[in-house]
């Protein structure tokens, strides 16, 4: 009786067997293939999100620029990693501000947001 305890403890004692350690690395590289495409998709989202309201952010910062200083203009320029497209009009006594962002995405592809404001203004009333 004494040696039946002793070869039970000892087999408790051995750790894993080789088919366990495989089920295990099975189970945890089947959770792995299905966890890391959700994070790096969800990754990719967010940045593609960051970059889109970074867009509509400089592009309401513009129109306001261009809001306090009337000036009939059209220009390109660019603040990595943005295009930036601005042209003012003005027919009669509308003023048109088109401001256009462009710039590319995580997988490559050219994004862009326009933002137009028209302002009526007398001829009478000053600037």
């Amino acid at each position: 009786m004494g040696r039946q305890k002793y070869s039970l403890m000892h087999k408790q004692e051995r750790g894993f067997s080789f088919v366990e350690t495989l089920v295990a690395l099975a189970v945890i590289t089947t959770l792995l293939s299905f966890v890391v495409p959700i994070y790096l998709t969800g990754k990719s989202f967010t940045n593609g999100r960051m970059l889109e309201n970074q867009a509509r952010m400089l592009a309401q910062s513009q129109i306001e620029k261009q809001l306090s200083d009337l000036k009939i203009s059209k220009s390109t320029r660019l603040i990595k990693p943005f295009q930036i497209e601005e042209e003012v009009t003005h027919v009669q006594s509308l003023w048109n501000i088109q401001v256009k962002i462009k710039w590319k995405n995580t997988h490559g592809q050219t994004r862009s947001i326009k933002l137009e404001v028209y302002r009526f203004q007398n001829v009478d009333s000053p600037t």
